[in-house]
């Protein structure tokens, strides 16, 4: 025999407390009075009753379609109808049906951080998905995915070097306080009744935390290959910075595609015959035949400093624009925009020359710049 729905519970709740409530009264002076007055309670009762199922047959399916919950956590998704696939920045990962999955922005993170989950998920809260793990429940699983930077464009034994596929084994699970060491971040609010999983890795030369919390320790065996067929699935490929319409250049730096700075500056370099070569923190790396060099552009204020302030010499007017610079950097104002070039991003790296920048500054002013 099947067990009742919640909805089919929650009736019957109601019904059996209503029961309760239209009980006849014990004795009274005249029977008939009693038994008239208890019709019409009930009278009274069943339309009152009628009247709230009614309505929790309409507010009830509302309710669940808004995600609404006691705990007051609004998720954002619902289970997908069918097999979808995440795909940001150059990752994939195919999630199955019925499962939850999500990316997120966080301060102080430059990629989206993944989640994939038995539950619908909340926003992220913070770096250990604090709001997510608070809705596993025993059968549950929350995958966190989160790729970091690598300051020194090389190895970094706290991320050895993977093959396909990912997968999680029982030497990736540790005591959640010790998984890892600084400087990635620690794990301190996950329930002693958790089983927790934490495997760093490099993987086509990006660098991954993946963490995986059940909701019993030990895991269901069902579930921890369950998880294995999602990672399985884990593609990586180049990053690839897609629009959102959201500009968050605090967080990704320079090259957002949602910031007007960027796609300016890429226009430039493409009108004066430059190549784009790649991007590098907060800046993009642009290259010629004979230079490779940093360059950035950001709005300035009317009321800025001058670049004299800067200890710029003052070096030549192009097109009308003053140049300021010399050596290892040049600097001018255009339409609102600062532009700087400065030397790098490589110890031989040749810094373009004021006849070579001269391109440069004139694309700057035939471009229209729309902040």
């Amino acid at each position: 025999m099947t067990e009742p729905d919640a909805d089919t519970r929650i009736i019957q709740v109601v019904l059996n407390r209503a029961a309760h409530r239209v009980q006849p009264p014990r004795g009274g002076a005249n029977a008939a009075i009693v038994r008239g007055r208890q019709r019409r309670r009930v009278r009274v009762v069943g339309v009152t009753l009628a009247v709230f199922l009614m309505s929790a047959a309409i507010l009830l399916p509302l309710l669940t379609l808004s995600g609404l919950r006691e705990d007051g956590v609004i998720p954002s998704a619902t289970p997908p109808s069918e097999e979808v696939t995440l795909d940001e920045g150059g990752v994939r990962l195919t999630v199955p049906e019925g499962w939850h999955a999500r990316s997120d922005f966080l301060s102080g993170y430059t990629r989206k951080i993944l989640q994939i989950a038995t539950f619908p998920l909340p926003s992220l809260s913070d770096h250990e998905a604090t709001s997510a793990r608070s809705l596993i429940g025993a059968d549950d699983v929350l995958i966190v995915i989160v790729e970091h930077q690598d300051p020194c464009t090389g190895g970094d034994p706290m991320f050895p070097r993977i093959s396909p596929p990912l997968t999680i084994a029982l030497e990736d699970f540790d005591s959640p306080h010790e998984v890892c060491d600084p400087p990635l971040p620690s794990l301190r609010d996950i329930p002693a009744r958790h089983a927790l999983a934490r495997k760093t890795f490099e993987l086509e030369r990006r660098l991954f935390d993946l963490r995986v919390e059940f909701g019993t320790d030990p895991p269901p065996e069902q579930l921890v290959s369950e998880v294995n067929r999602i990672l399985r699935s884990f593609e990586v490929g180049p990053y690839v910075e897609l629009a959102d319409g959201v500009c968050r250049k605090h967080e990704l730096g320079f090259g957002d595609p949602d910031c007007p700075e960027p796609q300016w500056t890429k226009q430039v370099l493409e009108e004066a015959g430059l190549e784009l070569a790649s991007r590098d923190g907060n800046a993009f790396v642009a290259r010629s035949e004979e230079t490779e060099f940093f360059i950035w552009a950001e709005e300035v204020p009317e009321d800025a400093y001058r670049l004299t302030d800067l200890s710029f010499p003052e070096r030549q007017r192009i097109g009308g624009v003053t140049v300021f610079g010399g050596d290892e950097e040049w600097r001018w104002r255009v339409q609102g925009l600062e532009v700087a070039l400065a030397q790098g991003p490589d110890g031989d790296s040749v810094f373009p020359t004021i006849e070579q920048v001269a391109p440069l500054v004139l694309a700057s002013i035939e471009v229209p710049y729309e902040s």
